[in-house]
């Protein structure tokens, strides 16, 4: 009897974890079947409701075959090395460090040797040519070996330069501000004698102008006459 109620509870414990798992089984079924786009829920007739299956199922007609991938991660190296354009450098630089390593781990031909170098070198001409001159002729000495350093100091200069434009741009606009300033002072001390006896323009005379005196102001009789 005591075997007999050992036996039992083994039953109902390994019936328990029987239904745990079938009850995550089916929750993960339902999960890939709601994530699943109406296009490609075709693909998953005729398949048996298993996770497994599901996922081989949409592996086989989604994943791109291995020539594809490498036939992408060629057209965008060959995009990068077209140079920033007019984007922010610090994300174009994010990308070709993607784009970069994707290369790499399919063994791209591109990106061997001294290649990947040259073709940033010459991909950043366009925002500064020193530097590409500079770092090109380092490359032939062999002082520079490695991509990423060669990225890094090319953002390192590429901000240092765009602090020193900003602080160019600030003192430039501080020197036209003193110089309309000088201007306008210059103006005021060059106002003309007025009839009146004062310097000042006609538009501003209380005699000449009755729209801008003040409540209180009363000529003068001498002046007046």
């Amino acid at each position: 009897m005591e075997i007999y109620n050992l036996d039992k509870e083994v039953y109902k414990i390994d019936l328990a974890d029987f239904e745990r798992q079938a009850k995550a089984l089916s929750d993960l079924t339902t999960f890939l079947q709601d994530t699943i786009s109406a296009h490609n829920i075709t693909y998953l007739k005729n398949v048996k409701l298993h996770p497994w299956d599901i996922l081989r199922a949409l592996k086989k007609r989604l994943a791109p075959s291995d020539t594809a991938q490498k036939y992408e991660v060629i057209y965008a190296y060959r995009k990068m090395c077209k140079g920033p354009g007019n984007q922010n450098i610090k994300t174009w630089l994010d990308e070709w460090d993607r784009v970069y390593t994707e290369a790499l781990n399919i063994d791209l031909p591109e990106v061997k040797g001294n290649r990947p170098m040259e073709d940033f070198l010459m991909a950043v001409e366009s925002k500064d040519s020193h530097f590409t001159s500079t770092y090109m002729m380092k490359l032939e000495d062999g002082e520079i070996n490695d991509i990423y350093t060669l990225a890094e100091r090319f953002q390192a200069t590429n901000t240092a330069t765009a602090s020193k434009l900003d602080a160019s741009k600030l003192d430039a606009s501080k020197s036209e501000a003193s110089k309309l300033k000088a201007s306008y002072k210059g103006n005021k001390k060059d106002k003309p004698d007025c009839l009146c006896g004062w310097k000042h323009f006609y538009s501003e005379c209380y005699y000449f102008n009755k729209t801008i005196r003040p409540s209180s102001w009363s000529p003068n009789a001498e002046t007046q006459a």
